[in-house]
């Protein structure tokens, strides 16, 4: 909770289908919903303190380890919740029977939103990284909506995000180039959580299979792009991690100007 209260991530089952969710890691561990990432750039980022401290109330912390599935496409859809920490991997099942990739999202993102339509989940959410998650039911949170309108107008604006950056994703892949997806999808990850150490050095979490997947392109085609780039001076490859030498000349191989 807010201020002085600290709440300790209890380690129950948060849901009946073990196939779904697990039990925390660890009993001992404190998340202090005051410095959460909610809080600075999720959907809680503009509503007034002890409106905070008051839902965070009906939120549960738990811990998954990296390579956890939190919950499967098909299954029935009865909690969300919001990234605390960490990584997870968004993706479907085609009719052909391959996984695509919708993404890979962050402190702060949203998952399960379904619950919202009652409707089974429409994707896998698998971690990436270890995770900690805050979870409620669709029950606690359209009660806390309906008593805090402020939480309903941050729902809309992170729904409303969410939409546009599936426009945006579509615009790429029906419009950019091999080479201008794979200049995008760095810059975004230059930009966003994926980005560690010093001197613009981007840790890739996916695979290289998986970002080719993500970016609808074969994975011999990635690593040619790759290579280019580091041929020209824009990355620097060592292993997953990538330094982004020039994000300009990214920028520039993005608007089609090099």
């Amino acid at each position: 909770m807010l201020g002085q209260c600290d709440r300790q991530i209890e380690p129950e089952t948060v849901a009946k289908n073990s196939k779904r969710f697990t039990t925390m890691d660890s009993a001992d561990t404190i998340v202090r919903c005051d410095d959460c990432s909610m809080r600075s750039h999720g959907i809680l980022k503009d509503v007034p303190d002890e409106v905070f401290e008051h839902i965070s109330c009906c939120m549960t912390g738990y811990k998954f380890p990296a390579k956890h599935l939190i919950f499967l496409e098909g299954n029935p859809c009865d909690q969300l919740g919001s990234i605390r920490k960490g990584q997870v991997k968004l993706s479907k099942q085609g009719e052909n029977g391959k996984t695509q990739i919708i993404g890979s999202v962050g402190p702060g993102f949203i998952i399960g939103w379904e619950a919202f339509r009652g409707k089974p989940y429409q994707s896998t959410a698998e971690t990436l990284t270890e995770v900690e998650l805050c979870m409620t039911t669709r029950e606690k949170i359209v009660d806390q909506m309906r008593e805090f309108p402020d939480l309903a107008l941050g729902l809309v604006g992170f729904l409303c995000y969410w939409i546009a950056e599936l426009e945006q994703k579509m615009l790429h892949l029906g419009t950019f180039s091999t080479r201008q997806r794979l200049a995008a999808y760095l810059l975004s990850a230059y930009e966003s959580e994926e980005c560690f150490g010093d001197k613009g050095s981007v840790q890739l979490i996916l695979s290289r299979q998986e970002i080719a997947d993500t970016l609808g392109m074969a994975k011999e085609t990635l690593i040619r792009l790759l290579a280019k780039f580091a041929e020209k001076g824009v990355v620097t490859l060592d292993g997953s991690c990538i330094v982004i030498d020039d994000p300009q000349k990214l920028s520039q191989i993005l608007s089609a100007s090099i």
